[in-house]
């Protein structure tokens, strides 16, 4: 989760004291690589978290921001890729100072564990170059909007142009099962910034050692009556290669509001698994939410293959798309990242 990585490592420059600035994506006119809504934090020592673009702008940011860590006030941005490298688009890129202190770390990381839709708005001006009082807000159902930055003592200008996003709880990714394939699936997942879990049998000798890319481990009857755990922000696969324990995780799991719960295995087990549901009087309907044979069909043979495929179908469930090459895409506004 990009968000949350930006707040840990505006709070741990904080804790160095130095000075940071926060680049947004506010508007855009034509191609991008990435859409509105995109972030990246820039350090006065020149660390960067995230990026707003392949590579072609970074650096003409950071020199728009040296006025800020001089004291400057917010700024706007105008990249016209049209005659250059890149994507043919404008954009329009808000740059702010961003003090993330203690307690603005807090309840920011209150907000995201609680898991809920956290609402982002942006005021400013799209003229180049323009500063102001410019600004980004944070609020939720529960907490009233307020300046992200902690060093903002009042809300950005309310007649400035707006542009509002929505960030999610972090995506939870929990796999069942003990092989080596579940770390390997784990690790390719891990560049998601996902929230992992593995959850193992009770008999299973393996330890959170084993998992070195996970961020949770649990044995599975801890997690039966545990129904907060599961939300629309997280997906399950099941991989424990036991039929008998697959079925079971999958039929305590059925009726939790998943975004996503696959099993890995083969179009035979997927028969015996309908079959082992009827018996146990399933819902046909809930059968049908089942995805498996887990992933998509790109001829994946190898664990992080087959992770990479079972990982992309869970993006496209998730992102609500049906995938195709990009190849295929007639629209000319193409977004590679989201």
């Amino acid at each position: 989760m990009e968000f949350k990585q930006i707040i840990e490592q505006a709070y741990q420059a904080y804790l160095e004291n130095k000075k940071t600035v926060l680049a947004t994506i506010v508007q855009l006119e034509g191609s991008s690589y990435r859409r509105e809504g995109s972030q990246m934090l820039l350090r006065e020592d020149g660390q960067m978290t995230f990026a707003l673009s392949g590579g072609c702008i970074e650096m003409e940011v950071f020199q728009a921001a040296q006025s800020i860590f001089a004291g400057s006030p917010a700024k706007m941005m105008a990249y016209d890729g049209l005659n250059r490298l890149g994507c043919e688009g404008l954009l329009y890129i808000l740059l702010e100072p961003l003090t993330i202190d203690q307690q603005r770390h807090q309840q920011i990381h209150q907000l995201l564990e609680s898991r809920e839709t956290l609402k982002l708005r942006s005021y400013f001006l799209a003229e180049d170059s323009s500063e102001g009082q410019y600004g980004t807000t944070f609020q939720s159902t529960q907490w009233p909007e307020t300046p992200l930055s902690a060093s903002a003592h009042k809300l950005p200008m309310k007649a400035l142009e707006q542009f509002q996003w929505e960030i999610q709880a972090p995506f939870k990714l929990f796999l069942f099962g003990s092989g080596h394939d579940v770390a390997a699936f784990s690790q390719v997942a891990k560049s998601l910034h996902w929230e992992i879990s593995v959850v193992l049998c009770e008999q299973s000798p393996k330890t959170k050692a084993d998992f070195p890319a996970a961020n949770h481990f649990y044995r599975w009857p801890e997690l039966e009556d545990q129904e907060d755990l599961w939300d629309h922000q997280t997906a399950v696969v099941v991989m424990s290669h036991n039929f008998e324990k697959d079925a079971a995780y999958v039929q305590a799991l059925l009726p939790q509001p998943l975004c996503y719960l696959g099993m890995i295995g083969s179009l035979k087990r997927r028969d015996k698994l309908k079959d082992y549901l009827e018996i146990r009087g399933i819902n046909p309907g809930l059968v049908e939410n089942i995805y498996t044979p887990a992933g998509l069909n790109i001829g994946a043979n190898q664990p992080e293959e087959i992770a990479l495929s079972v990982i992309a179908e869970i993006l496209a469930v998730k992102n609500t798309k049906s995938p195709y090459s990009l190849k295929e895409m007639k629209s000319p506004f193409i977004h590679l990242l989201n």
